[in-house]
């Protein structure tokens, strides 16, 4: 008899909090819509929106009542209250929106079943916290005094200015996070400023000044609790390189510019006051400048790279830079081959889901690919093949085969940051990983893999400018012209023929898969299991 295996209870959590979530937007966005809380609009044009207004203000007066009757419910049914069967629609919607299943017959179904039980008495507290509240009689109305330009905290309405953002759709929820990092740095810079001193004093031209000072990593670990002169004294002492980067600088002043436009059209500023941030952005390098900025991989360098502990053999999961017997496939081992053989950016690729890769049948065969659709800009959207080379270690065995399409690709990534980005967590690890086998040089990093892949087919005859545009995720004029033209079944071989003329200047004919195709890996689940273990250990010492 072999046992069940069950999941762990921050995997059910994790799932059904990403429901929870799903359901409180979907009930926000129905607000900021139609301004009624219980009606889709197909329903409010069927009854009219005067009566489903005063419908939906009467469900509104009950909603307290039926929360608090529910929550009771729900917690008798959880103690093995017969019950349990009237929530068993929740219960079965709930689970075809998360992609996995209530069965009760097995203890994962009945764990799935609780879980989900709990999460449902958790939603009904969050939507009355984000319910309308009741018309009453209007009263007579008071006059405001009008608040004196220049009187309030800069900061102040960053709340307001995040909500509209995020109601318009301009934002999405990990785009509000990290913008959140420069209402934050600006306030560690200028605690409690007031606008009035954005208006008499050079305080956005020193806060530009004062970033181009500061670490790249500025808040990040122990960092982030430092004051703002010891890590000024700290950027102070290291190469420009490891300093906040132009990009980082003008993405910071470009969020204040939004924020001062939207104070203005909100009435709290004057349309004629001129908005300190405008004319702040660094221009991009061009030319030279622009290569000088990022360096490519020397050949010699990515040699001791591919030939170092991690792909040759390691002393444990633990020592990677020490030579030993031990291959681990993890995301430390997987990314650099990934974005030296596709070009991807480490986002597309770190925070990309199990469903991210796709199948498509073509007259050349079947040809797995990575689907890129929330990418940086709008040349970002492209669908990019993986390399043969790759395909050959197992990727699709290691990776993708049987496993949860809604699953991250890398879970051993733990979220981190302002946006919760599973790439933070890979960028810290594979800086400390060139370092210990010393092959870390100043602007050459992960990012310089693009600039490889992108040399190796401009200087490789015959390739057409567009199809390398289209595999990097340039946006081109010749690349939209040139892929309008042709279907997924045509486009996909050719891009599949670009990623295989790729070459590393290493030996990697050892890393060869010798498993059976086409099935999981054996063990798979438990390597899957003891990466993302080791990763969690790792974020909880850093939160110590």
């Amino acid at each position: 008899m072999t046992s069940e295996k069950l999941p762990t209870r921050a995997e059910l959590e994790g799932m059904v909090r990403g429901w929870i979530d799903d359901c409180v937007w979907r009930h926000e966005v129905r607000l900021a819509t139609t301004g009624i809380e219980y009606f889709d609009h197909p329903e409010i044009e069927r009854m009219a929106e005067e009566d489903a207004r005063e419908l939906d203000c009467l469900f509104r007066r009950l909603s307290d009542q039926f929360a608090e009757r529910e929550k009771a419910a729900i917690g008798q049914a959880l103690r093995g209250d017969p019950a349990m069967d009237r929530y068993r629609p929740i219960v079965e919607s709930a689970a075809r929106e998360i992609g996995v299943s209530a069965d009760p017959a097995t203890v994962a179904g009945r764990l799935f079943e609780r879980t989900i039980l709990r999460g449902y008495a958790t939603l009904c507290d969050e939507l009355r916290e984000t319910a309308v509240p009741i018309p009453r009689e209007p009263a007579p109305p008071i006059a405001k005094k009008p608040v004196k330009e220049g009187s309030f905290v800069f900061t102040a309405f960053w709340d307001d200015f995040e909500r509209h953002k995020l109601a318009v759709q301009e934002w999405k929820t990990d785009t509000a996070a990290n913008a959140r990092g420069s209402l934050n740095l600006f306030n560690k810079i200028n605690p409690g400023l007031a606008v009035a001193r954005l208006l008499s004093e050079p305080i956005a031209t020193n806060f530009k000044a004062t970033m181009m000072q500061l670490p790249g990593n500025y808040s990040r670990g122990k960092r982030a609790s430092k004051t703002i002169d010891h890590l000024i004294a700290l950027g102070g002492s290291l190469r420009p390189a490891d300093r906040m980067q132009k990009g980082t600088v003008n993405k910071h002043v470009a969020n204040l510019k939004e924020y001062w436009d939207y104070l203005v059209s909100q009435k709290k500023l004057s349309a004629e006051l001129q908005n300190p941030f405008a004319g702040l952005h660094i221009p991009k390098a061009k030319g030279k400048k622009a290569r000088d900025e990022r360096h490519n991989w020397p050949q010699s360098l990515e040699r001791q790279l591919f030939e170092s502990p991690l792909y040759t053999g390691c002393a444990s999961i633990h020592r990677r830079a020490k030579k030993g017997q031990e291959i681990h496939r993890d995301a430390l081992f997987w990314m650099p081959l990934l974005a030296r053989t596709m070009g991807t950016r480490e986002n597309e690729i770190c925070d990309a889901l199990v469903g991210s890769v796709k199948i498509e049948e073509t007259d050349e065969g079947s040809i797995p690919y990575l689907e890129i659709l929330d990418g940086k800009d709008s040349g970002s959207t492209r669908d990019v093949p993986f390399a043969d080379l790759v395909l050959d270690m197992g990727f699709m065995e290691q990776r993708v085969i049987g496993r949860d399409p809604d699953a991250p690709l890398f879970p051993e990534l733990i979220p981190q940051g302002p946006g919760k980005r599973r790439s933070a967590a890979f960028s810290d690890r594979f800086a400390y990983y060139r370092r210990a086998i010393k092959v870390y040089r100043p602007r050459v990093d992960f990012h310089s893999f693009r600039g490889c892949v992108e040399t190796d087919l401009k200087n490789t005859a015959g390739i057409n400018t567009a199809w390398i545009d289209e595999l990097i995720g340039h946006e081109s004029i010749i690349r939209r012209s040139e892929g309008d033209r042709y279907t997924k079944k045509i486009r996909l071989p050719i891009l599949k023929r670009l990623v295989n003329s790729i070459s590393i200047a290493a030996d990697l004919s050892l890393l060869r898969y010798h498993g059976v195709r086409g099935v999981p890996a054996p063990e798979r689940d438990q390597e899957l299991g003891l990466f993302t273990a080791l990763a969690e250990r790792e974020m909880e010492k850093k939160r110590r």
